[in-house]
């Protein structure tokens, strides 16, 4: 029986590990490969060279261009008036939408597993394909950024926050209805997301 194909989709390059992120991704990938074979798609901003499999795992690492302040300043307005948070530009990348489009067209894929929600700026293009899909969850984001937005005195960062916490919270439920799998870091973030959504998976 061939084995299950899976396309891991993660902030950036998790290897070799110096973060937690890092370590969480990393043993993920290697817990998906004693089912799966796992290509993982990510973007770098040091332009130094990436090994073509990192333990046994296909790797594509898209090497971009560091955005000037002007660069990530345009993003952020083109996300103003849309469904995502503004902070959600600096997750979007033309090229690695561009990527995504093509390994999904290109070779199939059983699953895509997406490594955290502020990836969610490209799951209207994978909603595209049939391949199913899994989130992980580090935390309640939505929360998160309520508790960040608190401690600011009035001003940018809040309302970037705060406007963050209110996007996010429709995305996360959004998410959480349409995905196959949702993964959490604890019993709590499961059970409030199930509050939310009890058919969730």
């Amino acid at each position: 029986m061939p084995r299950l194909r899976a396309l891991h989709l993660a902030y950036s390059l998790p290897y070799p590990p110096r973060c937690g992120y890092d370590l969480r991704a990393v043993s993920l990938c290697k817990q998906l490969q004693k089912e799966m074979d796992v290509t993982l798609l990510t973007r770098s901003f040091t332009g130094a060279a990436a090994p073509a499999s990192m333990d046994g795992m296909a790797l594509r690492v898209l090497h971009l261009p560091r955005p000037t302040r002007w660069e990530r300043l345009w993003k952020g307005l083109r996300f103003l008036p849309g469904a995502f948070p503004v902070l959600s530009a600096g997750y979007y990348f033309p090229a690695m939408a561009r990527a995504i489009q093509e390994e999904l067209t290109l070779r199939h894929y059983d699953w895509v597993v997406m490594e955290g929600i502020w990836l969610s700026v490209y799951w209207p293009l994978l909603q595209k394909f049939p391949a199913r899909k899994a989130v992980n969850h580090y935390d309640l984001e939505p929360e998160s950024l309520r508790r960040q937005a608190s401690v600011l005195a009035p001003g940018l960062n809040k309302w970037l926050l705060s406007n963050a916490a209110r996007r996010m919270e429709n995305i996360e439920a959004r998410l959480v209805r349409e995905a196959s799998i949702n993964w959490v870091t604890s019993r709590r973030e499961q059970e409030a997301l199930l509050k939310k959504n009890p058919s969730a998976r």
